[in-house]
């Protein structure tokens, strides 16, 4: 049985991302808080791209198929770019004018980054198809052309901008355990920003093996700082449930 070895980061990345969105919405239902909201949808749509890139190639081989579901993690990715665009908006633009500017460069933007996906994945030659790299392991590869790439590390600022949005707003948390979530969330969109902007300036082959171990680096970031998340909110609704909990007055 051959198995998708080098994209792993697909299967690493979808439940981790479904549990950040889950749990980020549950925290937007408490405070209301937009930016808490346009995170949860971001990740959302990020997971989801995440399976329509990977879990394809568990049932088919068939390059068409396989180059729709790409189609479709594109575009979803666009709407995840459309969210970290709005974090920005909300952390950065004040001025209406502006910030009326800045949607309708979103926008375009994101309707450019759907056309140029539908363009080159939705007719033959059929860009997206496996490659067997021995008797247990196959590779997915993806065409990226480079008005794709490029529009990806254009919207790859927005995760520079996030990064230090994120770690400016760690610093006024008093709580350690949020704290130190906030500021693992600020250094994976560091890695992110860095990795997707510098990507169309390396050759393809290159510039793909980074990818791939770069996004896996970034996920297993997210995934530890939810598992610390977990682990500290568990403790302490044990301590304050605890008989011999008094509360400071």
């Amino acid at each position: 049985m051959q198995l998708p070895l080098n994209d792993i980061h697909f299967f690493i990345g979808f439940p981790v991302l479904m549990v950040l969105a889950i749990d980020t919405f549950l925290k937007y239902r408490k405070s209301g808080n937009v930016t808490t909201l346009y995170i949860a949808m971001a990740s959302l749509f990020l997971a989801l791209s995440q399976f329509c890139w990977g879990f394809p190639s568990l049932f088919t081989k068939d390059p068409q198929i396989l180059s729709y579901f790409s189609f479709i993690g594109d575009s979803i990715q666009s709407l995840m770019f459309v969210m970290t665009w709005l974090i920005v908006v909300r952390g950065y633009v004040i001025k209406k004018r502006t910030r009326i500017v800045s949607y309708i460069a979103i926008t375009l933007i994101t309707l450019l980054g759907i056309f140029e996906a539908f363009r080159v994945n939705l007719f033959p030659p059929y860009p997206t198809y496996i490659e067997s790299l021995s008797a247990n392991s196959y590779d997915i590869v993806f065409t990226s052309t480079t008005i794709y790439s490029t529009l990806t590390a254009i919207n790859s600022i927005s995760f520079l901008l996030i990064a230090v949005y994120f770690w400016r707003s760690a610093n006024k948390s008093t709580s350690k355990s949020q704290k130190f979530r906030i500021k693992s969330l600020a250094t994976a969109f560091l890695i992110a920003s860095i990795l997707y902007i510098s990507l169309p300036l390396l050759t393809f082959d290159v510039g793909f093996d980074i990818e791939d171990v770069g996004t896996s680096i970034i996920f297993s970031i997210v995934g530890i700082s939810g598992i610390a998340g977990f682990t500290a909110n568990y403790l302490k609704r044990k301590r304050l449930n605890s008989p011999s909990y008094r509360p400071v007055r």
